[in-house]
């Protein structure tokens, strides 16, 4: 996960502010990486490396919230 935290900070500031994960569900993430996977010129592994980070802090993500 921190792999895939440092390449979207890497790859995908350079074009936009960074979202939070969180504020995405993970089907939103699956259907929008690979389109900015294009445009941003990132491997298929990357893309991948990416996405398993914002998925697992997606919206509907099943983080144990720590109260």
């Amino acid at each position: 996960l921190i792999n895939g935290r440092e390449l979207y900070v890497a790859k995908c500031s350079g074009c936009h502010t960074l979202k939070n994960p969180s504020d995405f569900t993970s089907a939103q993430w699956n259907k929008d990486i690979p389109d900015m996977k294009v445009k941003s010129k990132i491997t298929d592994d990357e893309a991948k490396t990416i996405l398993r980070y914002l998925v697992a802090f997606a919206k509907d993500s099943n983080q144990i919230s720590s109260k």
